[in-house]
């Protein structure tokens, strides 16, 4: 292995060995996940969106009621003021 790569893991365990005993055992177990094979970040965020596909499969109205009922309700009560 090429010298920088140790300059790196000395200058990076400087910094690490001032942490707290938790705080290491937290980086250790996100080390740990980012080397080991199995779901990722990404893929979790993923099947999350998927279980929420369809959520509202059951009602009765079209996209386009929903949209026509949320423009028909909106209230706008702000007033505008000259800057002058």
């Amino acid at each position: 292995m090429e010298a920088s790569y140790y300059k790196n893991v000395e200058y990076l365990w400087a910094i690490l060995e001032q942490l707290n005993r938790e705080e290491k055992i937290e980086l250790a177990a996100r080390l740990m996940g980012a080397v080991r094979p199995g779901k990722s970040k990404k893929k979790e965020d993923d099947e999350g969106w998927k279980k929420l596909y369809g959520a509202w499969t059951d009602d009765a109205e079209s996209a386009e009621d929903l949209m026509k009922f949320i423009k028909e309700n909106r209230n706008v009560n702000r007033q505008i003021e000259p800057l002058d």
